[in-house]
């Protein structure tokens, strides 16, 4: 049924359609068959001798067309990593092929997608030059000086290696000679098709891959068009605003797809920087403690995405505190009561630990920091009776803080981010336990 309908629309439109590929097709199925009814009446339409003439002819044109591409392009004699030309159509032949460098392209092609491999000859330990004609003088004798002399030069060692050079050079050249046979029948597979899509006159650009001929791209050029000059002189000058345009071909070939390839989106990964920040907590190691903690963040971040919207983050902080708390005491310098002020200036590392998700713009921090308090200056004053002690004094080293925050930050920009946290827990280790806390740092990042 389907050869009839299109029988049928042969018929209708008579020898309309004899050069059209409807005719090639019904030819074709009808080669061999050609007393069948239906066949003859294809023939009668379509005179398929006709049409196979034609069709041989024109594969004769891209043939002779693919020839002197390949051969012009072979001319240009391009020895970069991703060759450009510019191949010019009059008449449905390639009239003039040069070739040009581009930066812009070259860098657009070799953004990692494509690795040339590198091959290295091994390298083989050479023979002492006194041993070589030792060697050479005792190769069919058994005598005791030939003897020491292979004990002394390892000659059977050395002509095995020999042997296994001369092979290692022989496998290279017939490797060498395979890929530039594969590129030569590679560069005769493009020609055809860039002889198949460049039909129509003009300048087309072409860009391959040195190492093997691999098309990357083809494109053909339009130019603006020229003003027309204006008949009236007062009116100024029109120009064609619309810009060039670059027909860019899919093109499939011997089941291969040759495209324009995109360009590589690089993912992000990985990003450093530093940040400032304000502490407030308050103090609650005992109930005789009330008290407060302000604290001055400079720090150094290392930020890592897991993917567009989240990150993991960790860093260094150096801490400046300044804590101040009333205490009640008893027994203190003989006294039966007292309430003193304790003042005191850190100094402490941080280690921050922090994930960070989100959506564009806001994000949802989960952060535990790690504080080890370094130095401590302390000024105790009595509230109800005159005294002063000042004590200056290094951390214990069992001295450790855990802390524990969830906050929201905005990064409207990966260059700068600004964030808000609440201290959700603290745990000491003969440090000081805090009661609740915000933390406010900006971020930069590079």
């Amino acid at each position: 049924m389907y050869k009839i309908f299109i029988l049928a629309i042969v018929l209708l439109f008579g020898n309309s359609l004899a050069q059209d590929d409807t005719c090639l097709e019904l030819c074709t199925n009808c080669k061999g068959n050609e007393k069948d009814k239906m066949c003859k009446q294809v023939e009668s339409t379509c005179k398929c001798q006709l049409v196979f003439d034609r069709l041989e002819r024109k594969e004769a044109r891209k043939r002779a067309t693919a020839e002197s591409l390949k051969e012009m392009i072979g001319d240009t004699k391009c020895k970069d990593v991703f060759c450009h030309y510019k191949i010019q159509v009059t008449d449905e032949k390639v009239t003039k092929v040069t070739s040009f460098k581009s930066d812009e392209l070259t860098t657009k092609y070799s953004t990692g997608e494509f690795d040339i491999p590198k091959t290295t000859p091994k390298e083989y330990p050479k023979m002492k030059e006194e041993c070589v004609e030792l060697c050479s003088n005792c190769t069919n004798t058994k005598t005791k000086m030939c003897k020491k002399i292979e004990t002394t030069c390892e000659c059977k060692y050395f002509a095995q290696l020999e042997k296994e050079k001369i092979l290692e050079q022989k496998q290279d050249s017939i490797a060498k000679i395979e890929h530039a046979l594969a590129k030569l029948d590679r560069l005769d597979s493009i020609s055809m098709v860039i002889a198949e899509k460049c039909k129509k006159n003009g300048d087309y650009e072409l860009t391959l891959r040195a190492y093997d001929n691999k098309l990357m791209r083809l494109t053909k050029h339009r130019p603006k068009k020229e003003p027309e000059p204006s008949t009236n002189q007062d009116e100024s000058p029109a120009y064609d605003d619309s810009p060039n345009e670059d027909e860019e071909y899919r093109i499939v070939e011997n089941e291969n797809t040759y495209s324009t390839p995109k360009p590589i989106e690089r993912k992000e990964v990985f990003r450093w920087g530093f940040n400032l920040g304000y502490l407030y907590n308050t103090l609650v190691n005992n109930e005789l403690f009330n008290g407060s903690n302000h604290d001055i963040q400079l720090g150094i971040l290392w930020r890592w995405y897991m993917y567009r919207y989240g990150s993991f983050q960790m860093g260094i902080n150096m801490l400046w505190e300044f804590l101040n708390y009333d205490m009640e005491i008893n027994g203190y310098y003989d006294y039966d009561y007292d309430l003193i002020s304790v003042n005191a200036d850190r100094f402490s590392l941080e280690f921050p630990l922090e994930f960070r998700l989100g959506v564009p713009v806001v994000y949802f921090i989960f952060n535990h920091t790690i504080r080890k308090p370094l130095t401590m200056s302390t000024t105790i004053s009595g509230l109800n009776h005159s005294y002063k002690i000042e004590v200056d004094d290094e951390a214990s080293i069992s001295d450790w803080e855990f802390l524990f925050y969830v906050g929201i930050g905005f990064e409207i920009i990966r260059l700068v981010s600004f964030d808000i946290r609440m201290l959700v827990g603290s745990i000491k280790i003969d440090g000081f336990e805090y009661d609740d806390g915000l933390r406010t740092t900006i971020n930069f990042s590079f």
